[in-house]
């Protein structure tokens, strides 16, 4: 109701850590809280994917991972894959996960892949109407988007 109020004034949006049946109707959900591993960053994507197939049409993820200090090279590709999501979110405990705490190439990397976002951003308005008419998730398993392909 609280947003509802609001929304009248300003454009909101709620991010939702948890779900259950029913939880589609909340705009973004993410991941929760994992640690800076490459496996925990394919366990996000893994994740993401499986949560579009439950009816879900907005997810995001920490980039970088919420727990734990952050490899550079890990938080290059993470960047990329996080500019890439619907809803990019840097976020982290004990340590801000910002670009130029990183060095040099992550402020570079950054820049890159939020540019790209941007070019990108008519094709991710599209999605993301697809998102809310027709229920498909903006990030979508490759069997939503290839049902004939047998792989």
């Amino acid at each position: 109701d609280l947003l509802r109020e609001q929304q009248a004034r300003v454009r909101l949006s709620s991010f939702a850590r948890s779900a259950t049946v029913g939880g589609q109707q909340f705009p973004v959900h993410w991941g929760g809280d994992c640690t800076a591993e490459y496996v925990s960053m394919a366990e996000s994507l893994r994740a993401g994917l499986s949560f579009g197939l439950s009816g879900f049409g907005y997810w995001s993820h920490d980039i970088g991972g919420f727990e734990d200090g952050c490899e550079p090279d890990l938080y290059r590709r993470w960047t990329q894959f996080g500019l890439l999501s619907s809803h990019s979110r840097y976020h982290g405990s004990g340590m801000y996960k910002v670009p130029w705490l990183y060095g040099q190439e992550a402020v570079d990397n950054t820049r890159l892949y939020t540019k790209l976002k941007l070019r990108l951003m008519p094709y991710l308005m599209q999605t993301a109407s697809e998102a809310w008419q027709k229920g498909l998730p903006m990030l979508r398993a490759m069997v939503l988007e290839f049902q004939e392909d047998e792989n």
